[in-house]
């Protein structure tokens, strides 16, 4: 028999499943970004104020959701993507299943994995999973069930769909199955073989523990019951960089996904190098040396038009960003150049910039003198206007 007061206070020593690092917010790059993926949390542990992002770990259900939403992994859990994708050594189908599940109805599977919940699972975790898999089933059936399922399984379904929609510019659209869209394929219930099942809460696992001792021992991994301070010692790993390796250059001549962006800068860029600044993945870098200079793209990198903050923040209005990419762009290994040329110091600030030839101000200077014109045309005209009283 285990031992209930030791098991819970072993397990009652784990950090927040749920760990936010609100300093990564898209939110905070630029006030008018507002992004709001993360409220999508169905227990309304996650509210924004501002540009602040607020997190209530006593709501938090440990789902994941809002991991695999963020768009700049603000959020993290302790099942990280490495961790998912090495626990399968080959392209065998496999399963993955919340904790709900008793069984496996998927057929030729070679081992299943239990989440905490399958919204844990973002687009780019399943389209690297389809790369890597024959076959990749998804257990959606306790969704109906689920406390939180009415607001979990919508976004799980949209996140399917969107990796399916890209996995199809490589010829594999059809890797990725939930069982409430796959009835026909599914066979007779079979007990679960589980293979290196993703890390869960401690708190969960107790609670798990606590309700179904029986067979507690039979389900969990002797080394989860190690060292409580023993953090995931998965590396940190690129989700799609891991993906698009596996995947190889797209077999579509056009990859038309949200997922990524095609970037394009005007010759009047100013060179700034403000995009480069904000850019949260740093797919775009500004380099500048001895009077010339480069703004450097890598597609790959970029996180797609759910971004934008390169365009919003450019005072040119130079850029231009459009959802999906060529076969070239989605397979680059090099930087592509977007703008170069030589640079002009502003008479009276000293800033380089880049300009038509014969131009002495930088734009903000430019700005200033328009608006304190402005202000000058504003004021002579009350004078006039008085006088003529």
């Amino acid at each position: 028999m285990l031992n209930l007061d030791a098991l819970e206070k072993l397990l009652g020593s784990d950090d927040a499943p749920i760990r936010l690092n609100g300093a990564l917010c898209i939110n905070l790059r630029h006030k008018e970004r507002a992004c709001a993926k993360c409220v999508a949390c169905p227990t309304d542990a996650i509210t924004i104020t501002g540009t602040r992002v607020e997190f209530d770990a006593n709501k938090c259900v440990a789902c994941g959701l809002c991991a695999a939403v963020c768009p700049t992994n603000a959020f993290t859990t302790q099942q990280t993507d490495g961790a998912i994708l090495d626990a399968f050594g080959d392209a065998a189908p496999i399963e993955f299943a919340c904790k709900r599940a008793s069984g496996t109805r998927a057929p030729n599977v070679a081992g299943v994995m239990t989440l905490t919940c399958l919204a844990r699972m973002s687009p780019d975790l399943l389209t690297a999973l389809g790369a890597e898999h024959a076959r990749v089933w998804l257990n959606d059936a306790p969704c109906a069930a689920c406390p939180i399922g009415a607001r979990t399984h919508p976004q799980i379904v949209a996140m399917v769909d969107a990796a399916t929609h890209l996995l199809a510019a490589w010829n594999r659209g059809d890797a990725l199955k939930r069982y409430t869209e796959s009835e026909t394929e599914l066979i007779e219930t079979r007990a679960l073989q589980r293979a290196g099942d993703a890390e869960i809460s401690r708190r969960e696992m107790f609670s798990f523990f606590k309700s179904n001792l029986g067979r507690a021992a039979g389900l969990v991994v002797a080394a989860s019951l190690g060292d409580a301070t023993k953090s995931n010692a998965s590396a940190p790993v690129n989700t799609m960089e891991r993906a698009r390796a596996r995947l190889g250059a797209p077999t579509s001549e056009y990859v038309a996904s949200a997922r990524f962006a095609t970037l394009e800068v005007a010759a009047y860029c100013t060179a700034c190098g403000l995009c480069a600044k904000i850019c949260p993945s740093k797919a775009i870098e500004f380099r500048s040396k001895e009077g010339y200079f480069v703004l450097g793209f890598e597609p790959p990198k970029c996180i797609g038009v759910e971004c934008s903050l390169c365009k919003m923040i450019c005072p040119a209005h130079a850029i231009t960003l459009s959802p999906g990419a060529t076969r070239e762009d989605v397979n680059a290994r090099d930087q592509k150049v977007l703008r170069a040329g030589s640079l002009t110091v502003c008479v009276k600030c000293f800033t380089p910039f880049a300009t038509e030839p014969g131009e002495s101000f930088c734009p903000a200077c430019r700005a200033i003198e328009a608006n304190a014109k402005t202000l000058a045309n504003e004021l002579f005209k009350k004078r006039i206007e008085r006088i003529s009283e």
